[in-house]
């Protein structure tokens, strides 16, 4: 289907110039891709620093959780946590005595076991040692043959 577009003022009419439509497979900026663009073009114009992000960082991929700062053994650290709404990355503590159990659970490779181990670290390195119990219930659906 074709649809002509022509400007009628005074005198003959221009024939207005249409672009070719993109087609499946050709790189096509996103919405986003094309708001950043035109920004950085704006501000180089105008002469102003490029805008900084409005957003933090992505979280790291691991971390050090002896780093992070351990409160006491009624707060153990879980990571970190990144809270949008208040443009900052905080540590997660799990509050044994308030919150009572944990427990972990996902699809084998999921990261289970892992986050057990950093949640005894945890407790491990808190200033008054107290005594913490980790179960750790490898369950294994039985296979059908």
């Amino acid at each position: 289907m074709s649809v002509d577009v022509e400007q009628l003022g005074f005198g003959l009419p221009h024939k207005w110039h249409t672009p070719k439509l993109p087609q499946p497979g050709d790189n096509v900026a996103t919405d986003i891709q094309r708001v950043v663009t035109t920004l950085k073009e704006a501000a180089s114009v105008a002469g102003i620093p490029t805008p900084r992000k409005p957003w933090l960082s992505e979280l790291a991929p691991t971390y050090d959780i002896t780093g992070l700062y351990q409160r006491r053994d009624t707060e153990l650290v879980l990571g970190v946590v990144d809270v949008p709404s208040e443009q900052k990355q905080v540590p997660e503590y799990f509050l044994p005595d308030k919150e009572g159990n944990i427990a972990y659970y996902g699809a084998s490779g999921s990261g289970k076991t892992q986050a057990l181990r950093s949640l005894a670290v945890a407790a491990a390195i808190t200033p008054d040692r107290d005594r913490s119990k980790f179960t750790d219930l490898t369950l294994q659906a039985a296979a059908s043959t």
